[in-house]
């Protein structure tokens, strides 16, 4: 019974991982669509695609990073509340 709760906690976190991936790339897209003019006026003052590239990129980076901490940080404080309400034990990270 275990292994088979386990693997459904797996799945879910596959299907969420993906679901994750799917939204942060619409995001990014968005993103740039609304700077398209920003995009334009540098691309006119001489940016290379590759200087426009990594500025998205870092950007994209820098986000990821703190929402990541954020959500690592929130989801073990959860799996805590959850482990000792429901199970009276801690849960390891």
């Amino acid at each position: 019974m275990l292994g088979k709760i386990q693997n459904l906690i797996r799945l879910i976190g596959m299907i969420i991982f993906v679901i994750t991936i799917l939204t942060v790339s619409i995001t990014m897209i968005s993103m740039i669509n609304e700077r398209r003019k920003e995009v334009g006026l540098k691309k006119a003052l001489g940016a290379s695609n590759k200087l426009l590239f990594l500025e998205f990129l870092t950007e994209g980076v820098i986000i990821s990073i703190i929402g990541s901490t954020f959500g690592i940080t929130a989801a073990f404080y959860i799996a805590q509340l959850i482990g000792n309400s429901v199970f009276h034990a801690d849960i390891a990270f």
